[in-house]
Order: C-alpha cells, then structure tokens, then sequence
C-alpha cells in the first residue's frame, strides 16, 4: 500500500576546490562529456585546434550566463555524440542537474525522467525498472530485466547490482525503446547508462554535507587530479548517507523505513602514449534498507484472523524485522587505442560481485505466527566487450560494431 510520508526538511551545504588549467586533450575518446556550446557555433571550430578547448570554454561559460540549454554529449551510442543530433528517444541529464534536484539513486531518478518508473519491494537496494510501461514483475536478486543498466560501458546484469548510489556523477543516459543493437539483450524497453567523473589533468574536488529531520545526515566527497601531468591521473570519491524513518514501529521501539548506504570508488586513468588510453576503475559499497510492511486487514474494522488491526498509518507494530541488503563491488578495465584516420579499438573488462538478502516480516503484526521469509542470492559476472568504431564523418562506415561476452 502507497502511502504519503511526513514532511520532511533537507540542507545541504557544499565546499569544492579547483586549480590548475585543463590542457588539451588529443584524443577524441578522452575528451570533455559535457559541452554546453551550441552546435551551430562548436562546428566552426577544428576539433585538435590549439586554442579550441579554452575557445570553447568561453562559449560555454557564454550560453550558460545567458541561461541556454545545457547541451550532453553521450557515449551509448558506442562514438560521443552530441544527445541532441541523436535519432532516438533520449533523455541526458548531467551530474550537477541530478545534484540540485536531490537525486542520489535509482528510485529518485525515475522522477526525473519522464516514462521512467523504478518499483521496489526492498528499498533502493533492488529498484524494478520500467520504460513506456515494459518491465518486468520479478523481485529476485537475479531478475532478467527489460531495462538494460550500465555503469561507465560495463553491464549490470543483476537486478542487486542495479541500485546505483548516485553520487560524483557526469552524467546518465535514458534511451527509451529497443536497445538491442548496441545494447545486447535484457534491453527491449531501453536502457540507463550512468557515467561516473573521470579523472582529468585539473586538480578539482568538493565535500558535501546534508542534514535533515528523520535522523537524516549525509557526506558526501571526491578529490582528483593529475600524477603525472599529461601521463596519469587519479579521481577518488565516497557517499555515506543515513537517514532513520519517517515511519515507527512501537513494538520493537524503532523507526522503519529508514536507510543506511555507503559506497566508494577509485579511478586510475593512464595514457602511456598519445593515442592509447586505460581507465582502470574500482567500486564497493554497501546499502541497507529498512522496509516498512503496511498491515492488510481483510476482516470487519480491517483486522485479521488473529484480531489485529492496525490503527495509525505511520505507527507500525511489526515484532520482526523486515529489510534488505545488498553489497556490490567490481573492477573494470577500459582500453582505448586511436588508430590513423579516425578509427578506435576499445577493449572494456569487468567483473562485478554482488550479494542480496531480504528478511520480511510478512503478518506485519505483532501475532506470534510464522509468516517470515528470508530471501538471498550472490552474482558473480565477468563480461568483456570488443569494440570497433569507424569515424563518423565517413559515409560508408559510420556505425560500431561489438562483441560483448558475459559468464
């Protein structure tokens, strides 16, 4: 049952550092994902021109003051592209975007994103995707989604492994319809691929803090910068969130409905040679969610065949204890070479491990009856993904093409 929560109060208080200046950067793979120019004045510009980053820049800092649309290039369709020349249905919000409408995981974003629908009968930690209405009704671990899911290239093929922290972002695509062609199978109502902060050559980084009533507090922060300048550089980032309910369950003297997460990630990206790019990325993390269970009375006054019935919406008497957890990690290896002419050999390793477990209380009453489950699961997935692209402006070739291989 669907109910309106308490109202409830958020502040967030940030501080972010940056210096140094971002060189130019060769290699069309590596270059910026976000790019608020209009495309009729970025065309004029060539694209390996000396001074055509700090150029571009000053356009974009430009359309932004004069309150322009923030335009994304997206990397779903296998080459970047600007979203907005882009023959589908899309929708490409960036990281500072989902920040200030207070999106930090795969249940906010679906507010964000019109026909996107995120159900759940766990909390954040298992989120059921829905595109145009398709998806699927199946709440295990290891569901076979309709709606595809990937983090920076790499397939989460587990439905545990989907509830992304949304945090240190760049940005996240939603293709709305068939995905297949690119995208492989589990994509028949589309897909949502979220693209995490690479590192760069400019040393950047912010700590964010939220503090709100429900017991709510948050951190949240990431620092990168360059190792060695042009060769390698790194980017960390962490989100560690709590929040103790809307909801309260005087039987067992606790709140419900409350959620604690945390998550991190490292980023080593290394360019040995000016054509050749190798991203090498690590996450792990942890999200536990209470769920709080609505008690359903079938019986005159709503009570039950023990003679239970609940009495307040928001006051529960639960005498056991109804949650899930997942814990994820991975590793990924993202290789690119630049040939001459504009062609692009990527190779993109991962290996993903995750483990779920839900334990409900499913009376959701305080009768002495055995009407508990538990239920859990463990996903190990070990993908790899050959790519090969054409440049884009030949004419005879202007599609890639992969080979993607999951165990």
């Amino acid at each position: 049952m669907n109910r309106i929560p308490a109202l409830s109060y958020v502040t967030t208080f940030a501080f972010a550092l940056s210096a140094g200046t971002l060189p130019c950067v060769r290699a069309s793979f590596a270059a910026d994902l976000t790019d608020t120019q209009p495309a009729a004045k970025r065309e004029k510009l060539p694209r390996h021109a000396p001074g055509a980053p700090a150029t571009r820049d000053k356009a974009a800092r430009a359309v932004k003051d004069a309150g322009g649309v923030e335009e994304i290039t997206v990397r779903s369709t296998r080459r970047t592209q600007r979203s907005s020349t882009i023959p589908a249905s899309i929708v490409a919000l960036s990281g500072s975007t989902l920040q200030s409408t207070g999106v930090r995981d795969a249940l906010t974003l679906a507010h964000d994103v019109p026909g996107l629908m995120a159900e759940t009968t766990s909390g954040s930690a298992n989120p059921r995707y829905r595109l145009r209405g398709i998806g699927t009704n199946d709440f295990s671990a290891n569901m076979t989604t309709a709606v595809g899911v990937s983090e920076d290239d790499v397939f989460l093929d587990s439905g545990a492994s989907q509830g992304v922290p949304i945090y240190d972002l760049d940005h996240v695509e939603v293709f709305r319809g068939p995905q297949g062609t690119l995208q492989g199978k589990n994509t028949t109502a589309g897909t949502v691929n979220y693209y995490t902060k690479r590192p760069t050559n400019h040393l950047d980084g912010y700590v964010r803090g939220t503090a709100g009533n429900y017991g709510r507090l948050g951190e949240e922060g990431a620092i990168g910068g360059p190792i060695v300048k042009d060769r390698l550089m790194a980017r960390f980032a962490i989100t560690n969130q709590d929040f103790s309910g809307q909801y309260h369950d005087s039987y067992r003297k606790e709140d419900a409905n409350g959620y604690q997460y945390y998550d991190m990630r490292g980023e080593i990206l290394a360019k040995p040679v000016d054509n050749l790019s190798i991203l090498v990325k690590g996450h792990i993390g942890r999200n536990k969610t209470d769920v709080e269970l609505d008690h359903v009375g079938l019986l005159a006054g709503g009570k039950d065949d023990q003679g239970y019935a609940q009495t307040s919406a928001r006051n529960l008497q639960n005498n056991g204890r109804s949650d899930a957890t997942t814990r994820r990690s991975g590793l990924s290896v993202n290789a690119q070479y630049a040939f001459a002419h504009g062609w692009t050999l990527t190779d993109i390793f991962g290996l993903e491990w995750n483990h779920f477990n839900v334990f409900s209380d499913d009376d959701a009453s305080p009768a002495p009856i055995d009407y508990q489950e538990n239920i859990g699961g463990v996903a190990r997935v070990l993908s790899n993904e050959i790519r090969v692209a054409s440049p884009q402006s030949k004419k005879y070739a202007t599609s890639a093409v992969s080979i993607t291989c999951a165990t």
